[in-house]
């Protein structure tokens, strides 16, 4: 495997020939040294070496320091200087190029070594930095979300661009405002709590300590309207644990707020509006045979909410259904889960106090993509009174119907029932008695009498014109007089 490439940069001819080769003898490609800061520039562009050993001073327009400078500004390499004292001001103008170390002349091979390993080293993780703030840069100014970061002072250190598109500030306008010009009052106040608490806690265990933590905030915008972000905070802190910030990632969630509000909204109209009827709401899910029994559906039959006498199950529903009910019932849900049909049922169902009381229960399933059902929703009423109204309805009208019935049976005149067209639809015992006894006083057949009576009655009848019927005797000759 090839060993990293070295190029050595130093006008003294026989520490440059030592040097490149002790370099080889270590195993590292030693290109030709160069004596001067333009060959040096020159050399690296051309073969872009892992690392330069750099004499700071240097022989011709420029020097060591000056040519590491204009190396760096072009090329990303480490350079190492080499100097022939250990405390000399170059040294500290040196600093400003960011060499990777310094060596003395002369140099020796294990120091030279263990400097140059460490410098590549040490040049490999900074590579990596880079990379990685490189890629973190790009990530923040072109996601959507609006990364920053604050110090304990709560001042804004850090704002990525999307806050332009977020608040309607720029940059350098964002980072110079306070959290008080940036967040809403009242969410300010819960930030502000939870911070407090952060800190409260500075000094315990670092397990106790929280790591994050995730806020709904009202920011304000630069024209003053507001926009509603979910903030994701994360607690910065050093190598001993201490609290020197935060780091925030803020999302816009404007549209999921107004959507929860709208549905909020209509889960309050949809509550009153059942609250208004009362009537009681259910929901079954039927993959896990669970129920859910709001409020009111307990009530109606006589539980609390939390009762633990009530398991909030399909079974517990079902088992409280009255035995002369139950089949009714469950074809009918059956029937609506497997054909569609409407589930709408009356049934009785055991309250609490132990009697069964009457209720209305409506239902609709829920299907997957699939077509298949996953869950009911429905809701039940308590039609008790209801039930006994039309009983005692019932009870009262067939009553009525025998009382008639007695009357019609036996009241001592004829009487005859006739639809609006004329139509007979009863006639009593009375009159089929009157029929027989003057059919033969008056030389008719029953049937003749009855029919003659009828044609006379409807014939009144349409006129409006009744008020007694002659019927004259019958003569031998089959004539009527």
């Amino acid at each position: 495997m090839a060993k990293e490439t070295i190029l050595i940069v130093e006008d003294d001819a026989i520490l440059a020939l030592h040097l490149h080769d002790t370099l080889t003898e270590l195993g590292y490609t030693a290109l030709e040294p160069v004596a001067t800061g333009k060959a040096a520039i020159a050399a690296v562009a051309t073969h872009r070496p892992d690392l330069v050993l750099m004499d700071i001073e240097l022989n011709g327009e420029i020097d060591g320091i000056v040519t590491s400078g204009k190396i760096r500004d072009a090329v990303d390499v480490p350079i190492v200087f080499l100097t022939g004292y250990s405390h000399y001001p170059l040294i500290e103008q040196a600093k400003a190029t960011s060499p990777y170390g310094y060596l003395v002349k002369p140099v020796p091979e294990r120091e030279l070594m263990a400097t140059i390993e460490i410098s590549l080293y040490r040049h490999r993780l900074d590579r990596k930095l880079r990379e990685s703030e490189e890629r973190y840069r790009l990530l923040a100014e072109n996601v959507s979300d609006v990364i920053w970061t604050i110090d304990t002072n709560l001042r804004y250190t850090y704002m990525s661009p999307s806050v332009t598109r977020l608040l309607g500030y720029s940059v350098k306008e964002a980072t110079a405002l306070s959290m008080e010009e940036t967040v809403s009052p009242a969410s300010l106040e819960t930030a502000l709590r939870v911070m407090a608490e952060a800190q409260a806690k500075e000094g315990t265990r670092l397990e106790s300590q929280p790591t994050s933590v995730t806020l709904e905030l009202e920011l304000i915008r630069k024209d003053g309207s507001t926009v509603w972000t979910e903030s994701t905070v994360t607690y910065l802190r050093d190598s001993h644990g201490r609290l020197t910030g935060y780091q925030g990632v803020s999302r816009d969630i404007t549209e999921r707020k107004r959507a929860e509000e709208t549905l909020r909204e209509s889960e309050e109209r949809f509550r009153l509006a059942i609250h208004a009827t009362e009537e009681g709401l259910w929901e079954w899910d039927i993959q896990t045979n669970r129920e859910f029994f709001a409020p009111r559906w307990c009530e109606i039959i006589g539980y609390s909410f939390d009762d633990p006498e009530l398991s909030h199950t399909y079974n517990s529903w079902a088992s409280r259904i009255h035995p002369d009910d139950y089949d009714h019932v469950i074809s009918a849900m059956n029937n609506h889960l497997e054909k569609g049909t409407r589930y709408d049922v009356d049934y009785r169902h055991r309250h609490k106090s132990g009697e069964y009381r009457w209720q209305n229960s409506k239902g609709q399933s829920v299907l997957d993509e699939s077509g298949k059902p996953i869950k009911m929703v429905g809701c039940i009423s308590d039609i008790t009174e209801r039930k006994k109204a039309e009983e005692e309805k019932h009870r009262m009208e067939e009553r009525s119907r025998k009382v008639v019935e007695d009357i019609f049976r036996f009241i001592p005149e004829g009487v005859l029932v006739f639809s609006r067209k004329m139509e007979l639809l009863r006639q009593n015992q009375t009159f089929r008695g009157l029929v027989s006894g003057y059919a033969k006083r008056l030389g008719f057949t029953e049937d003749e009498l009855e029919n003659l009576i009828m044609d006379k009655v409807k014939a009144g009848l349409r006129d409006n014109n009744i008020k007694e019927i002659r019927i004259a005797r019958k003569h031998e000759t089959g004539k009527q007089t």
